[in-house]
Formats: C-alpha cells, structure tokens, sequence
C-alpha cells in the first residue's frame, strides 16, 4: 500500500503513480491516448473523447446532413492493458 495515497496501486493522482502508457495519438488533433483511456475507431481511424464529443449531434434536433458514403457504425473501445473491448453502436 502506498505511504501517499494509501492504495494499491496508487491512484493515478498521487506523485508516486507510475507515468501513463502511451497507446496512440488521436487521429484529428493529434493527442495523446493512453491505456485505460476512452477512445473512438470511426473508420480505422483512433478519435480522442473531445473530437467525439465536438462533432456530436442529436438525431432529428440539430441540422445535419447525413453522409449517405459512411456506412460503418461508430466504435466505442476501451484499452485497458492489453485488453480491448469494442461495443458496435449500430
């Protein structure tokens, strides 16, 4: 148990957590996703929660034009070490 935090492991806020691990970096703005962190796969491509969420819209409120070329559903993951979880959202 960790003198500072008091877990095991440390919780991620505490000076004596190891550094994150880098996965890959977010397809449109280029930043850094690590293990553990909630990413997008739109097209074979890693999209960052923030892109996601900027480009997100409500089905029938917002004006939207539909992309009648994009057929693939859009893929919720979770990278959690070396286990990756997909969730189809179609």
């Amino acid at each position: 148990m960790c003198s500072e935090c008091l877990h095991t492991p440390c919780d991620s806020r505490c000076p004596n957590a190891p550094e994150p691990t880098l996965y890959e970096y977010c397809h449109n703005c280029g930043c850094e996703i690590y293990l553990g962190d909630d990413a997008y796969v739109i097209d074979d491509c890693l999209y960052c929660e923030d892109c996601v969420n900027k480009t997100k819209t409500v089905a029938g409120e917002d004006i939207w034009s539909p992309c009648y070329n994009c057929t693939d559903a859009v893929t919720n993951i979770t990278i959690d070490g070396s286990n990756i979880q997909r969730q189809d959202r179609r």
